[in-house]
């Protein structure tokens, strides 16, 4: 099984530079992809105004986001 891990802060960057490393069709290999969200960081003027809650409430939303525009172009039968 080969592992690949992937950083992401920008789903439509990280698919251009994803879509060469892509097998096609069904490969002798599995692969297992890694991915880890890099969210952008929350400058110091805003976290003055914005609850922690509210900073953990929209990293997950981000997060969910980018899993969901990514993750389904990496999964082939077979990979993990």
């Amino acid at each position: 099984m080969e592992n690949i891990i992937v950083y992401v802060d920008d789903a439509s960057y990280a698919l251009q530079l994803l879509q060469p490393m892509l097998p096609s069709g069904r490969s002798a290999l599995p692969t297992r992809w890694i991915v880890v969200g890099c969210a952008p960081r929350v400058t110091h003027h805003v976290s003055k105004f914005a609850t922690y809650s509210a900073r953990d409430s929209w990293r997950r939303k981000w997060s969910d986001k980018v899993f969901g525009e990514v993750v389904p172009a990496l999964q082939l039968e077979g990979d993990d």
